[in-house]
């Protein structure tokens, strides 16, 4: 009995480390990004007042072609303040290398909207905007693509309370589509300005079956040992 009892805890801690790939990844803000229009925000993380602009994280779910990814920034609650507008999420396959393939956009980026639909687009079709040198913006900071040939279509939508100094607030893009998101992945956010950029990248998700095996190997040998 035992024996069986030992064979239960290896077959349940091997199920348990399967399960464990399915966790959501953080990316924390740690991307400075181009230099700013005005020399006294240089080597600075945030451009212009934090509690306005301050972009926090990234946090990225994904299941093969189901990705869900939220971003959390101060931002949701001061949208459109001095002109400026929400952005897309651009995604790159192998990671961050400069090339992003693909793009969740929103159906409208305008102020006082907080839901819509998403749309996975080929970013290889569409046409890239950059932020541009105003005040003290960052100048070609990637956040926007239009025109873009739609591969599938999910929602997205803004969780938010009414102040501006919140941390908790964020945007949430929900999607499925036909590729497969589980390898390296390079992820990127900004709004029209490009006061902050979160940008970061994701390692390749496990086999959930491969990950299993070697948690049932690794307890296996402890089995053994143990008997001996």
């Amino acid at each position: 009995m035992r024996f069986k009892s030992w064979l239960t805890t290896v077959s349940l801690a091997g199920l348990a480390l399967s399960s464990a790939v399915a966790a959501p990844i953080t990316i924390l803000d740690n991307y400075i990004g181009n230099a700013p229009t005005s020399s006294s925000y240089a080597n600075r993380d945030v451009i212009g007042d934090a509690e306005f602009f301050d972009a926090l994280s990234l946090v990225v779910d994904r299941n093969g072609s189901s990705l869900n990814v939220k971003v959390y920034t101060r931002y949701l609650n001061n949208i459109g303040k001095y002109g400026t507008e929400l952005g897309d999420v651009f995604l790159s396959l192998g990671g961050v290398d400069g090339l992003w393939e693909y793009a969740l956009v929103m159906d409208n980026h305008l102020p006082g909207n907080t839901n819509g639909s998403a749309y996975l687009v080929d970013a290889n079709t569409g046409t890239l905007k950059y932020s541009a040198a105003s005040g003290i913006y960052r100048s070609n900071e990637l956040y926007r693509i239009n025109g873009a040939d739609v591969l599938s279509t999910g929602s997205w939508n803004i969780n938010k309370s009414g102040t501006s100094r919140d941390t908790d607030d964020y945007l949430e893009f929900s999607i499925n589509s036909p590729i497969d998101f589980n390898g390296a992945l390079g992820i990127r956010w900004t709004y029209s300005c490009g006061n902050d950029v979160l940008q970061g990248d994701l390692a390749a998700v496990p086999e959930p079956a491969t990950l299993g095996l070697l948690g049932l190997g690794l307890l296996a040998i402890a089995l053994v040992k143990r008997k001996k």
